[in-house]
C-alpha cells in the first residue's frame, strides 16, 4: 500500500524543523537591565509637606538625608532615607532664601548646597539646615549673570560650574564666586550648546553637560576644552530624546535621564552603552519623564520621577549585574570570559538560577555535555518550573538520545498546524467584516473586526479600522482603547495622539495632556488647535503667560491658513474666511466654556482673541493713516470674529471699505468706464449715505453715461472740486 505523498513531506519538514530547534541556542537580547530594582518610592502630586509638582532634582547628604528640589511648589524638602518627610525651606519669592522653580541641586565644600534657582535667574547657597548663605548672579547674558539656570556642580575645592540653560552656555566660577570663564553657545557644533540643563564631574575631571536640545551628553575638560559626546536624537540604545540629568559614580560610570524616553542610560567612563534602566510607565521602576538621576557610593540610583511627581530609588544588584554580562559575552561567542562572569554571581547569589542555566548553556557550546547536565540540572532543582532550562537540558541529552529528535518533530508539527489554522481563521473573519462592512451591517462588523484583535492586539490595520468605525457609531470608550493601541504601535500618528490629548484634558490630567500636545507639535508646528489645547493645558496649570502666547500662535495660523495669498482674499471669498474664522473661534471657547469649565483657559482665551483683535485693529489704523484702504481691510476683517462685540473695530473696519469701495469708482471713472463706476459709488453710499462725494461722481458717471455732459467733465481733475 502506497503512503500518501504529502504527509511524508509534511512529516519530513516536522523532523526537520525540530532538529533546528534543538541545536540552535537562544538569542537573548536585553533591552532593560535586570541590576536595578524599585526600593523605595516616595511623594504624589500636591502641595503638602511630601507631595511634589513636577521635582526637578534630587541629592543624598552624607548622612543619607535626601534633599528634593520641589519646583512648582518652589520649595527644597527634605527627607530620611527611608522616605519620611523631615522639613522642607524655601518659598516662592524672589527674596534671599526664597525660590521660584528650584531646579538643579549640589553639594559643596562645608555641607553647603548650592541650588539652581531658575525662575529668579541665579545660585542660592544654603546650608545643611536650609537657610541661605550666598546668592550668585541675576538676569542676564553677560558674565555672572544668568537666564533660567537649570544645573549646578561643585568640585571639592568649591569651583561651580552652571549650566546657563537659555544662554545655552556653561559658566565657571572660583570657589569664592568670582567668574572664571565661560564656554557653549548656541549651536549644534561640537562643543556648541543647545538648553543645557545639567552638569556632573566625574573621577577623572571631566565636565559633563546634559545638552538637551542638542540630544546627546557633552564631555569638556574643567577649563571648557571639548573632549567627545554620546548620543543623538532617537529612541535606540545610546539615542536621547531631550536628556535633562547626567551623573557618575566613583566607577566612572556615567547615568543620564533620557527624560523624553523615560528611562535611565548607563554608559562606562568611555562613553560605551552599558544598560538601560527602566522604561516609560506609571508602575515602580518605570519613568514617566524623568528629570534628575544621582547615584551614591553603593550604586543605588536616585531618579526625580517628575510628571509621575514622585522620587524613585533603586537599589543595585551586582549579581544581576555581573549575569548580565555573562549573557552579553555568551551571546559576543566569548565562552569563557561568559563563565567567569556566571561563577561571579553565583559566588554573590548561590541560588541565581538563571547564571547555573546560563553556565549549562555555555559548557554545552562547548561539548562538555556531562558539566552541561549538572549545571541544567540544578537550575532546576532552584527552579522546578524553569522551561527554558528544562529544553536545554533535552538538547543537552540530545547527544546521547537521537530518539528525541521524533518526539520533538511530532510536537513541532502540532504547533505548526495551529499556526496554519489560526492564519485561516484570520483570513475567514477578514473577509466576513469586508462582506458585512458592504452590506451596511456596522454591528456585525464592528464585532467581526473586535474578535480579529483577540487574534493579534497589534495589529495596526484592524485598529485603526475599528477606531474609525467607533467613531462612526460613537462608542467613544472603545474608541480610546484603540486609539491607545494605535499611539503605541505607530508613535508618529497625529490623528490618534489628537484623540488622546482631547481626552486626557476632558479628565483634568493636565500634565499627560501637555506632554501629548508638546510631542503633537514637535512633528507638527503648524497645528493650530494642537496649540489651541496646549494653551488650555497651560492655562488650567497656572502658566498664564506662556497660555497666552500659545492661545495666540493658535489663532493666528487659522488666520494664515485662511489667506488665499500674500496679497490677502478675494472680495467674494472674505466673507467666507471670516465666517470660517468665527467658527472656529467659537467651537474651541466651546471646549472650555461648555459641560466642564476651565475659566482659567476661558479667560486666558479671551484675553488672547483681544491682544490679537487690538494688534489687527493698530495695524488697520497705520494702514489707514497712510491712505492704504485695501491693507487695513486685511487687518480689520478679522476683528469681528475675534471679539465680537468690538463697535470701534467695526467703525474703522466700515471706514476702510468705503474709502477702498470709492477709490475703486474714482478708478473706473477716470478709465471712462462709467458702468463699474456707478456700481462703486452706489456701494459707497450704502456704506455711507452721507459720502457727499461719493454722490456727487454718481451723478457725474450718470451724465457721462447718458451724453448729457460736455466732454471736458469726462477728464475732470479728481480733486476735491467741481468745474461748471
Amino acid at each position: 500500500m502506497t503512503r500518501p505523498r504529502g504527509r511524508g513531506i509534511v512529516g519530513f519538514f516536522c523532523i526537520v524543523f525540530a532538529f533546528i530547534l534543538l541545536i540552535s541556542s537562544p538569542t537573548l537580547a536585553f533591552v532593560e537591565t535586570r541590576a536595578y530594582r524599585p526600593s523605595v518610592t516616595l511623594g504624589q502630586e500636591g502641595r503638602e509637606d511630601g507631595q511634589f509638582r513636577q521635582l526637578s532634582s534630587i541629592i543624598a547628604d552624607d548622612v543619607g538625608q535626601l534633599y528634593v528640589a520641589d519646583t512648582y511648589n518652589h520649595r527644597i524638602q527634605v527627607f530620611t532615607a527611608d522616605g519620611r518627610f523631615l522639613y522642607a525651606f524655601g518659598r516662592e519669592g524672589a527674596q534671599p532664601g526664597e525660590l521660584s522653580r528650584p531646579r538643579g541641586l549640589a553639594w559643596g565644600p562645608n555641607q553647603l548646597l548650592y541650588v539652581a534657582d531658575a525662575g529668579n535667574h541665579r545660585v542660592q547657597v544654603f546650608d545643611a539646615k536650609g537657610q541661605a548663605v550666598r546668592v550668585l548672579g541675576g538676569f542676564g547674558s553677560g558674565p555672572g549673570q544668568f537666564n533660567a539656570p537649570e544645573g549646578v556642580a561643585v568640585d571639592s575645592e568649591g569651583t561651580l560650574y552652571v549650566a546657563d540653560t537659555l544662554n545655552h552656555r556653561v559658566q565657571h566660577f572660583a570657589p569664592d564666586g568670582r567668574f572664571l570663564r565661560s564656554w557653549g553657545g548656541s549651536g549644534s557644533g561640537k562643543g556648541a550648546l543647545l538648553s543645557p540643563t545639567d552638569i556632573a564631574l566625574d573621577r577623572d575631571g571631566r565636565v559633563l553637560v546634559a545638552d538637551t536640545q542638542n540630544h546627546r551628553v557633552q564631555a569638556f575638560t574643567a577649563e571648557g576644552q571639548y573632549l567627545w559626546e554620546i548620543g543623538k536624537a532617537g529612541r535606540g540604545v545610546a539615542e536621547f530624546d531631550s536628556p535633562r540629568g547626567v551623573a557618575t559614580d566613583h566607577l566612572g560610570h556615567i547615568y543620564v535621564a533620557d527624560t523624553g524616553n523615560g528611562r535611565i542610560q548607563v554608559f562606562d567612563r568611555t562613553g560605551r552603552y552599558v544598560a538601560q534602566v527602566g522604561h516609560l510607565g506609571k508602575q515602580p521602576g518605570e519613568f514617566y519623564y524623568p528629570a534628575a538621576v544621582w547615584v551614591d557610593g553603593q550604586r543605588t540610583l536616585y531618579v526625580a520621577d517628575t510628571v509621575n511627581h514622585r522620587v524613585q530609588i533603586l537599589s543595585y544588584f551586582p549579581a544581576l549585574s555581573r549575569l548580565e554580562e555573562g549573557w552579553q559575552a555568551f551571546q559576543a561567542n566569548r565562552i569563557e570570559a561568559a563563565l567567569g562572569a556566571w561563577n561571579d554571581a553565583l559566588g554573590l547569589d548561590p541560588m541565581l538560577a538563571e547564571a547555573m542555566y546560563g553556565a549549562g548553556l555555555a559548557y554545552a557550546r562547548q561539548g562538555r555535555l556531562d558539566l552541561a547536565i549538572h549545571h541544567l540540572n540544578a537550575a532546576l532543582t532552584l527552579q522546578p518550573r524553569y522551561t527554558a532550562a528544562r529544553w536545554a537540558l533535552y538538547r543537552a541529552y540530545l547527544g546521547k538520545l537521537t530518539w528525541l529528535f521524533v518526539a520533538l518533530g511530532v510536537v513541532v508539527g502540532a504547533g505548526a498546524g495551529t499556526l496554519l489554522l489560526r492564519h485561516l481563521r484570520r483570513r475567514v473573519l477578514r473577509e466576513r467584516a469586508r462582506r458585512f462592512m458592504e452590506e451596511g451591517r456596522i454591528p456585525d462588523t464592528i464585532a467581526t473586526y473586535e474578535r480579529l484583535l483577540q487574534f493579534d492586539r497589534n495589529d495596526l490595520a484592524v485598529c485603526k479600522t475599528l477606531e474609525n468605525l467607533y467613531e462612526q457609531e460613537g462608542l467613544e470608550s472603545k474608541r480610546r482603547q484603540v486609539n491607545e493601541i494605535i499611539a503605541r504601535l505607530e508613535p508618529e500618528n497625529l490623528r490618534a495622539l489628537s484623540y488622546l490629548g482631547k481626552q486626557l484634558f476632558a479628565e483634568g490630567r493636565f500634565a499627560e495632556a501637555q506632554q501629548t500636545w508638546e510631542r503633537i507639535l514637535r512633528q507638527d508646528p503648524t497645528w493650530a488647535e494642537a496649540d489651541f489645547y496646549l494653551g488650555a493645558v497651560l492655562a488650567e496649570r497656572g502658566e498664564h503667560e506662556s497660555a497666552l502666547l500659545t492661545f495666540q500662535r493658535a489663532l493666528s495660523q487659522v488666520i494664515a491658513s485662511l489667506q488665499s495669498d500674500r496679497e490677502g482674499l478675494s472680495a467674494e471669498s472674505r466673507p467666507t474666511a471670516e465666517a470660517r474664522l468665527a467658527t472656529v473661534v467659537e467651537a474651541w471657547a466651546g471646549v472650555i466654556t461648555q459641560g466642564t469649565s476651565y475659566a482659567r483657559a476661558a479667560t486666558s482665551f479671551a484675553e488672547a482673541r483681544r491682544i490679537l483683535a487690538q494688534q489687527c485693529v493698530a495695524q488697520g489704523q497705520a494702514s489707514l493713516q497712510r491712505d492704504d484702504a485695501k491693507q487695513a481691510i486685511l487687518h480689520l476683517r478679522w476683528v469681528t470674529a475675534l471679539t465680537p462685540t468690538d463697535a470701534d473695530a467695526r467703525a474703522l473696519l466700515k471706514q476702510a471699505q468705503t474709502s477702498l469701495t470709492f477709490e475703486q469708482g474714482l478708478g473706473y471713472y477716470q478709465a471712462q468706464e462709467y458702468v463699474q463706476a456707478l456700481r462703486c459709488f452706489r456701494d459707497t453710499l450704502v456704506l455711507d449715505p452721507n459720502h457727499d462725494k461719493a454722490k456727487r461722481y454718481l451723478r457725474y458717471a450718470q451724465q457721462c453715461l447718458e451724453g448729457g455732459i460736455r466732454e471736458r467733465f469726462r477728464h475732470l481733475d479728481l480733486g476735491d472740486r467741481e468745474k461748471g
